[in-house]
């Protein structure tokens, strides 16, 4: 299993007037388990989930009803101990293609076929990610 997230379907969420970002928070390896107990226990009434963990990054989705709470969430997260910056998205639209991700799967899957023992780089994954979800890059 490569990664396991719940996809959300906002059509039935009944969020109208809400905003929903993507905190993309940069942080020191020893000071990960400290942070994410602070999000989850300050900001649990505004997180929806963490959908992509790294030792050293936190991706975190977050639904708010205006700019300034956005802003006092990142701020408050910018002032954690450890935390070396955020980078914050605002989603307008999500689009899964999920035939693209179904085919870099399979070419990653023949490519490393080959070679028993090799994992795909958490780097890599993040970017195959950031291309599913928001289609960047």
């Amino acid at each position: 299993m490569i990664d396991f997230s719940i996809i959300r379907d906002m059509s039935s969420m009944n969020l109208t007037g809400y905003i929903e970002f993507l905190l993309m928070v940069a942080l020191n390896k020893s000071a990960y388990t400290e942070i994410i107990e602070r999000m989850y226990s300050e900001l649990q009434e505004y997180m929806m989930n963490i959908p992509l963990c790294g030792s050293d990054m936190i991706l975190a989705l977050f639904f708010c009803s205006n700019i300034p709470t956005v802003d006092s969430i990142v701020t408050r997260i910018k002032s954690y101990g450890g935390v070396q910056g955020v980078e914050l998205f605002i989603i307008t639209k999500v689009t899964y293609h999920q035939e693209w991700l179904v085919r870099e799967i399979n070419k990653k899957l023949k490519s490393y076929s080959k070679t028993p023992a090799i994992r795909v780089p958490a780097v890599r994954m993040y970017y195959l990610y950031q291309q599913l979800i928001f289609g960047m890059y």
